[in-house]
């Protein structure tokens, strides 16, 4: 791999850093994605202290609060010009990545539970910004309704409908997503490739890789 024509994405953190410093060559990627839930209901020194490993590892970090972040951890992401919450970056000249946190209300009363309608909003918030890239990446806590990466282990499916639709109707290149700590797994929607690696202490990550025009992604274990 060339340097600055990949990126790793990682997710479901809980707090549990131990894998990071053994991804290969995270070193030498062009940035870390984290697609949320760094802390358990943490507060900012905790989520300081995980940023501090990943920065450690690779300076350019960039990153969503999941539904186990609390907005005080949103803020401390905005602060560090770390946050693609509701916002799209460009990466390079040809790829734009965007991302939406929070998830749909779930069980468990989670700090950062919001309506469908709410990640659409973001979703176009987000997008808005990278609409003129070729290549995309779109990076959500909450996966995509229907698919390998919100099955539950009883075979429920409880992603979001309106990602869902957004990702049929958009067709971005990448889609990285979490949340479903069980649902590991990638597929294709017609031309978007998804994956959900799942939680980082469990050794799931995902290799996003720009080469000849083509963005791609695989998910890898450790």
């Amino acid at each position: 791999m060339e340097h600055k024509t990949f990126w790793i994405a990682i997710g479901d953190l809980h707090e549990s850093t131990r894998n990071i410093a053994r991804i290969p060559d995270a070193d030498r990627a062009a940035g870390i994605i984290v697609t949320g839930d760094l802390t358990n209901k943490g507060d900012k020194r905790k989520a300081q202290s995980i940023l501090g490993e990943i920065t450690e590892v690779n300076p350019s970090v960039y990153a969503l609060t999941g539904n186990m972040d609390t907005r005080e951890i949103r803020s401390l992401l905005e602060n560090k010009g770390m946050s693609i919450h509701a916002r799209g970056i460009a990466l390079n000249k040809r790829v734009g990545l965007a991302g939406v946190g929070c998830s749909l209300p779930t069980p468990f009363g989670t700090p950062s539970e919001v309506s469908d309608e709410s990640l659409a909003n973001w979703l176009e918030q987000a997008v808005a910004d990278i609409r003129h890239f070729p290549r995309t990446i779109l990076a959500t806590h909450n996966p995509p309704l229907n698919t390998i990466a919100d099955r539950l282990s009883d075979g429920r499916h409880v992603g979001s409908k309106n990602i869902r639709q957004f990702i049929e109707q958009n067709q971005p290149d990448v889609v990285v997503t979490g949340h479903i700590h069980e649902a590991i797994g990638e597929e294709r929607l017609q031309k978007t490739k998804l994956v959900n690696p799942g939680p980082l202490a469990s050794g799931g990550y995902v290799v996003i890789q720009a080469e000849n025009g083509i963005l791609d992604a695989e998910l890898r274990r450790l």
